[in-house]
């Protein structure tokens, strides 16, 4: 999950500005802000959920914070928390037979 959101991170946005929600950005400026970094991860968790790898769409969108970091301000901290399809192991039956 970490690499592929790494991998179109670094393919769709190379040398992108950082600035935040409320600075109007001008069309056709490399700028990203907090909203559409959030807006960009719940399209790839999209594509994820639909390849069958990732479940729960919606706690997703509730849950996942994009924030710039007040520390360094050229950094964008994103917390989020995917929720696997987990793999089926094991299956219970119980037979009972009534007479």
């Amino acid at each position: 999950y970490r690499r592929s959101v790494v991998n179109t991170w670094q393919r769709k946005f190379p040398r992108h500005k950082l600035a935040g929600n409320d600075q109007p950005v001008n069309l056709g400026q490399a700028i990203m802000t907090p909203a559409g970094a959030k807006a960009e991860m719940i399209a790839h968790y999209e594509k994820l959920v639909s390849a069958g790898l990732f479940q729960d769409l919606a706690a997703y969108k509730d849950t996942i914070l994009v924030e710039i970091d007040a520390n360094q301000p050229g950094r964008l901290n994103i917390f989020d928390r995917p929720k696997p399809i987990g793999q089926l192991r094991q299956t219970a039956m119980r037979a009972a037979f009534r007479l």
